[in-house]
């Protein structure tokens, strides 16, 4: 058939796909994907800053958040002209299905030259269906999943420069990567893969080293000049780092996170068997050793189907023994080594070496510890890898099979096979399964904007000075909202305020630093309730949104439960609890929350000054302060008449800077200043120094930074876009 047939097929695969996902979509999770119902908001209160209010759990708070700028801007304009949330999600997810299919045919074809349109729709639809990928990166829809497409898109624009050493090819890959930029955060996966196809780059750097380093002298520099504006930030904040600080690089790379992982990865791994991805299918042990919900789709359909996907390690292994191109031979054996180093990290327990190995690498190898959970970090590398190994393989029998009713009953044959395996995914089989470990809960909502909108806009004319405390507090960082038409559906993710709105807020034990998380299960607990309001105050903890699920679904599933099913919510909810921390109560926000005032001896403010760290006021009429953005303030203190230490309740960095009037070269107490609580920042001020009745300015220092990274950022894409146009045409009028 022709190759405009089965490239109409591509097409139309991404379609059917989303035809039946699109009532399915999930919203929640660690990235919320609120961005596709509320771009705007998001670009606007996350998306520009790059120091965050709270200690957003192990990211830390000072990490900018421009990375996601570039997926948010496109997705307000497109959400400007789709105008629903719902369907921008689903185009979003077709289009990078869409992509995925496409590069990855490009990405075949050039490494196969291969003249079979059949061969490259089988390889094309395992890869992106591969069920190594669905039941990871497609079942949490995080940034991830549209790693997908890059992938394929960089090593195909790498190999077609290298092969016409035309300069078009990376800049039209500089171009994919700016509108995917958001996907470099992703850096476990993307470290991973280029792990996995570390034989195909090594061949390249022999046979093309000096094209390959031109590449690399061009593309690399471009590429982060084009992500200054974030990446700047993810550089800069660990060379910053000293105690107290807060940052992601050194928290990740930290010998205690690899200590912690250690029991992580032998959990995950110790019934791992090869026999599973060898033969296209998701490790089954992971799903029954951790109950996944998603073992029953894998028993009443992948399992069942094993014996037949044996056909394409018979392709594979019958392919090494009829080719006698040596040429051809080579590029197989690279392949097999890709594919060999992804089923060793995807599956770890191979023999009495594997695990040892890999927990050797974790102990020594700073930051291999964001391995830990292999099976999900390795899964886009074994999927590209398989079907990659796999196409080759078939292109070589084809080659080979001479009798062409054999060839054309076989091609027939893996083409029913490849079909039967894409059939979950197509049918979004996985994504239609209940939320975590819940019973019947499912995490999404109907009519999102709406649902999320009412939570939003119950908070109006709240003090965004005070914090917000969602209670009973889960064990991740997760709101839940139920959703008010359909019993069974809520969302449960990343808090909407810290993402579309100026409100900051606790919502789980994630929300806490480690100091703070474990004095709040441990006064919970042993019913320190006092104390625990004691440490609120701290917080700077003004308000509590109060839970009322009735739903016993929610509230014994893994989010409220540590030693038995629901039992830290039904801690939470003891009466005296509630009765010692709640104060008045504001109001009701539909059926979602109510919404409470701290209880009075615990009130506090975000900006004060007292006479000695340990007394908190609960309001100190002498300082007045306007929040001017996160990352600065103004501050006025009356009548100063001796020395007070002056408290401010955001997560401690000492690159925050005051200074004596509006901001100067000079600050009046720069750098080091005192840690507060373990956690927030404190400074003396001397009258004699600032004077009785001083206006200050509290500056975090890296925000110097922002706009001049912002201004690299948007020269560097005018060059490339400049560049692209300029080698086009000079290819066309050499034409």
């Amino acid at each position: 058939m022709s190759n405009k047939f089965w490239k109409s097929l591509l097409i139309l695969l991404p379609i059917i796909v989303i035809y039946f996902w699109l009532t399915s979509l999930q919203i929640g999770g660690d990235d919320s994907k609120l961005y596709y119902y509320f771009p705007s908001e998001y670009l606007t209160h996350f998306s520009t800053k790059i120091i965050s209010d709270n200690q957003a759990g192990s990211l830390g708070f000072y990490f900018s958040q421009t990375y996601t700028a570039v997926i948010t801007a496109t997705l307000t304009l497109a959400k400007y002209l789709i105008k629903q949330g719902s369907f921008l999600q689903g185009l979003s997810f077709a289009l990078n299905i869409l992509a995925s299919l496409y590069f990855f045919w490009k990405l075949f074809k050039q490494l196969s030259k291969s003249k079979s349109n059949l061969v490259c729709f089988i390889s094309s639809v395992l890869y992106t269906t591969s069920s190594f990928t669905y039941f990871s990166v497609w079942t949490h829809q995080l940034f991830s999943v549209y790693l997908l497409s890059l992938f394929p898109a960089a090593f195909y624009f790498l190999l077609k420069f290298l092969e016409t050493k035309k300069n078009k090819h990376i800049f039209s890959l500089l171009l994919i990567s700016f509108l995917l930029s958001f996907t470099f955060f992703s850096i476990p996966w993307i470290l991973a893969t280029l792990i996995v196809f570390s034989p195909l780059i090594f061949n390249q750097w022999h046979q093309n080293k000096k094209y390959l380093i031109k590449f690399s002298l061009i593309f690399f520099p471009l590429v982060i000049l084009l992500n200054a504006h974030w990446l700047f930030h993810f550089i800069y904040a660990p060379l910053t780092y000293k105690s107290g600080n807060g940052d992601v690089i050194s928290q990740v790379t930290s010998g205690k996170v690899a200590d912690n992982s250690s029991y992580n990865i032998t959990a995950i791994s110790r019934n791992n068997s090869l026999f599973y991805p060898i033969n296209q299918v998701f490790h089954k042990s992971i799903q029954e050793d951790f109950g996944w919900k998603t073992l029953d789709v894998f028993k009443n359909y992948y399992e069942k189907f094993i014996p037949i996907n044996f056909i394409f390690i018979f392709v594979i292994g019958l392919s090494f023994l009829v080719e006698d191109d040596l040429k051809k031979k080579r590029i197989l054996l690279i392949s097999l080594s890709s594919w060999l180093i992804a089923l060793y990290f995807f599956t770890v327990n191979i023999g009495n070496w594997g695990l040892p190995l890999f927990l050797k690498m974790n102990k020594y190898l700073p930051g291999f510890s964001m391995f830990r959970n292999m099976q999900d970090k390795f899964s886009i590398g074994l999927a590209l890898s398989s079907a990659i190994l796999i196409g080759l393989s078939l292109s070589t029998l084809i080659q080979k099979i001479k009798n062409q009713t054999v060839l054309k009953l076989t091609m027939l044959f893996i083409l029913l096979v490849t079909a039967i395996n894409a059939y979950p995914f197509i049918k979004g089989e996985l994504i239609k399964l209940p939320f975590g470990t819940s019973l019947e809960i499912y995490n999404r909502l109907k009519n999102t904007e709406e649902q999320v909108g009412t939570v939003i806009h119950g908070l109006d004319n709240l003090d965004s000075n005070k914090k917000i405390l969602w209670f009973p507090l889960n064990t991740a960082n997760y709101v839940i909202i139920k959703d008010k038409y359909v019993d069974k559906q809520v969302y449960a993710g990343v808090s909407p305020l810290s993402l579309l709105t100026n409100y900051s807020d606790f919502n789980g034990l994630l929300s806490f630093n480690e100091y703070q998380k474990l004095l709040i299960i441990d006064f919970i607990n042993n019913k320190k309730y006092q104390d625990l309001g004691n440490l609120f105050k701290t917080l700077n903890i003004g308000y509590i949104a109060l839970y009322d699920f009735n739903s016993e679904n929610i509230e014994q599933s893994y989010l409220f439960s540590m030693a038995e099913a629901g039992d830290f919510y039904k801690k939470q909810k003891e009466t005296q609890l509630l009765k010692i921390i709640l104060g008045e109560k504001i109001k009701s926000v539909d059926n979602y929350y109510t919404i409470y005032k701290i209880n009075d001896s615990f009130s506090n403010q975000k900006i004060y000054t007292t006479n000695s760290y340990e007394n908190i006021p609960a309001f100190d009429s002498t300082v007045n302060f306007t929040k001017i953005d996160s990352h600065k303030y103004k501050i006025k203190v009356n009548n100063l008449t001796e020395k007070r230490k002056l408290v401010f309740l955001d997560p401690y960095h000492d690159k925050w800077q005051l200074y004596l009037g509006e901001q100067t070269k000079n600050p009046i107490i720069y750098g080091k200043h005192d840690l507060v609580f373990n956690y927030a920042n404190g400074w003396e001020l001397d009258p004699e120094i600032v004077g009785n009745n001083p206006e200050l300015t509290l500056y975090f220092q890296p925000y110097d930074y922002y706009f001049p990274m912002i201004v690299v950022s948007i020269t560097t894409l005018a060059i490339v876009i400049c560049s692209y146009i300029y080698f086009l045409r000079r290819e066309k009028d050499n034409d």
